[in-house]
């Protein structure tokens, strides 16, 4: 399940992550912004995204439910790394593809 993605180009620290977890955006070095809320639009970059496989977008969230979900028909994501995890209840993931 996916909120929002957002790529910089440049390293954050813990402070800065964890602020714009809590919705205190950190714009400087933001190249591309998907809230995914309806649709794929990068609304920094114009990097918007095309939906491959079997993909739902879902206009609301909560904390109980996702914007997206994936039922892999096909794999569409190639990464570096991945890493996932949930505090109090929150789920959080990173997906890093080196350049």
């Amino acid at each position: 399940a996916i909120s929002d993605v957002k790529y910089w180009n440049a390293a954050l620290t813990d402070a800065q992550v964890l602020d714009d977890s809590n919705e205190i955006p950190y714009t400087t070095n933001l190249i591309a912004h998907w809230d995914m809320n309806g649709d794929y639009v990068d609304s920094v970059g114009g990097e918007d995204g095309t939906s491959v496989g079997d993909n739902i977008l879902h206009g609301t969230y909560s904390e109980f439910t996702s914007r997206w979900r994936y039922s892999p028909a096909s794999p569409v994501l190639l990464a570096d790394e991945f890493t996932s995890f949930a505090d109090n209840g929150t789920g959080y993931a990173m997906v890093i593809k080196a350049a």
